[in-house]
């Protein structure tokens, strides 16, 4: 974990974006595409203009970023991975609007728009909705959920192991829970069954895990 924070600042980075760098280009080298979609998630409760209603997830914004091009470098391409999500991440309207636009619906119409980009929900209204937003069945690619850092003390208990198992999202054909505690970097796939298979999945993991021991 220390040496790939020290990889991090080294190249004016984040730990996060090595992360997101490494499984979207483990994912675009395994499935042989040359792009692939990267999600993650950015929190901006403190940015809201009005307190979240009972949609799920309203408390963070999706950024999503297209990653193409791969260099034979793979800091090159984690930096190129982090300028693409720091464009995303400046940009209000995709910080902002598809927050504020769910918090104007009921819970129960966002979960038809993704039944009906995603699923067999033909609503022409939730379909019409979900093409606003940008989610469609051929646009599926990476998705990276962070815990965040924690430090676990307790006094009569080893915590021996820990995983994070990242929320699971119908764009994503795999999804990295990551989750940092007691100094030590616990990584875990999560993969879209109807998209991806265990064996795929599996070498996904073990290249991300390649990558990110190269960094």
């Amino acid at each position: 974990m220390q040496k790939l924070v020290e990889t991090a600042k080294s190249n004016a980075m984040t730990v996060n974006e090595i992360v997101a760098a490494a499984f979207s280009q483990a994912t675009m080298e395994i499935l042989g595409r040359n792009e692939i979609r990267l999600g993650v998630a950015a929190n901006i409760r403190h940015e809201l203009v009005a307190e979240p209603n009972h949609c799920m997830g309203n408390y963070v914004t999706g950024i999503v970023a297209n990653v193409s091009d791969l260099s034979q470098d793979f800091i090159v391409n984690a930096q190129t991975t982090a300028k693409a999500l720091r464009e995303q991440l400046a940009n209000l309207k995709s910080r902002h609007l598809a927050v504020h636009f769910l918090q104007m619906f009921d819970k129960d119409l966002i979960e038809s728009i993704m039944y009906a980009a995603y699923g067999p929900c033909e609503h022409p209204v939730s379909k019409k909705l979900a093409e606003l937003m940008g989610e469609r069945p051929d646009n599926k690619g990476v998705g990276i959920s962070n815990l965040g850092h924690h430090r676990i003390q307790t006094q009569n208990i080893q915590v021996l192991d820990i995983r994070f198992i990242g929320p699971a999202f119908p764009a994503n054909r795999v999804t990295v829970g990551l989750i940092t505690a007691n100094d030590a970097l616990n990584l875990c796939l999560r993969y879209n069954a109807t998209e991806t298979n265990a064996e795929t999945a599996q070498r996904i993991m073990k290249r991300g895990v390649e990558l990110l021991c190269m960094a």
